[in-house]
């Protein structure tokens, strides 16, 4: 089963991602980007990496964005080639983010409010794509 690390430092939100996807992937939830680093990292180090993140750009302690780039940073670290690391979707409610979404590493990003079935398969379409090359 796919695993899934879900980011939101709002209860119902990550509630409803959680809902989302819980029939097709394992979802461990993190609140702010330092523990998503954190769950990142020990996931990486414990052979059971992510399939996917989805991550909120603002949060306290940590924002997404600055997560994305620490996690980005310790791939490039680990010698993870851009083709082999975990697909990144941000979630914000900021359409004018979305070009320091990008150039914080993330692979897509959706506005707030979700479209599921959009989600869904944007997030099929990452987590798969080694698959398809």
């Amino acid at each position: 089963m796919k695993r899934i690390l879900i980011v939101d430092d709002n209860f119902v939100n990550r509630s409803y991602l959680e809902e989302i996807f819980h029939d097709k992937a394992k979802c461990l939830i993190a609140v702010n980007g330092a523990e998503a680093f954190m769950a990142f990292s020990n996931a990486f180090e414990g052979k059971r990496p992510f399939d996917l993140i989805l991550i909120d750009m603002e949060m306290p302690v940590m924002n997404g964005l600055d997560a994305v780039a620490h996690i980005r940073e310790y791939e490039r670290l680990a010698g993870i080639d851009v083709a082999h690391r975990v697909p990144i979707i941000a979630i914000t409610a900021h359409e004018e983010q979305f070009t320091k979404c990008f150039e914080a590493g993330c692979d897509q990003y959706v506005l707030k409010p979700v479209n599921p079935p959009a989600l869904v398969r944007m997030s099929n379409e990452l987590m798969n794509r080694d698959l398809e090359e």
